[in-house]
């Protein structure tokens, strides 16, 4: 019997990208650039880590710790797809306006009915520092992408993360 390489070469690139922890929707991220864009690239999921709907109340009765808290996970999950898509070789401004709806996009499906835990948020943030890592090692940096050192962008992203 034959190998087939051609599987084998896609099984291998699915094991290292779901090994990598990236919390995005990578293929439409670095999908075909000539193919129109998603209009919504991060649906929720059934994932385990998103909290069940209803509300996460403050002790003063209000939710705005948990908008938040949501919100700082949007753009970190922003944040992650535009250096993944970076990390494939597109430019920067293309990777951005493929993105550019991610905030609002993740606040509706995601923040709004309540989905996201502090777990999930510290696991962007996981997410996130891995490719920030990778992509801004030094600091200062005369990259866009990297105005913090890795140490300070990481400890920004987890304050964010706090109720």
């Amino acid at each position: 019997m034959r190998p087939r390489h051609g599987l084998t070469k896609v099984v291998l690139v699915g094991l290292l990208v779901a090994g990598s922890g990236l919390g995005c929707d990578w293929i439409s991220v670095v999908g075909d650039p000539d193919l129109p864009t998603p209009t919504s690239p991060h649906t929720p999921t059934t994932d385990a880590a998103m909290a069940p709907d209803g509300p996460a109340v403050l002790p003063d009765g209000s939710d705005a710790g948990y908008e938040a808290m949501c919100r700082r996970y949007c753009q970190a999950l922003q944040e992650t797809d535009v250096l993944a898509c970076t990390s494939t070789g597109r430019q920067l401004d293309d990777c951005k306006a493929v993105t550019s709806s991610t905030v609002d996009v993740c606040f509706d499906q995601r923040c709004r009915p309540h989905r996201v835990s502090l777990d999930l948020c510290f696991s962007q943030c996981d997410s996130l520092a891995r490719l920030y890592d990778g992509r801004c090692p030094v600091s200062p940096s005369s990259d866009p992408l990297c105005p913090l050192s890795p140490a300070e962008h990481d400890a920004a992203c987890r304050a964010g993360c706090v109720l």
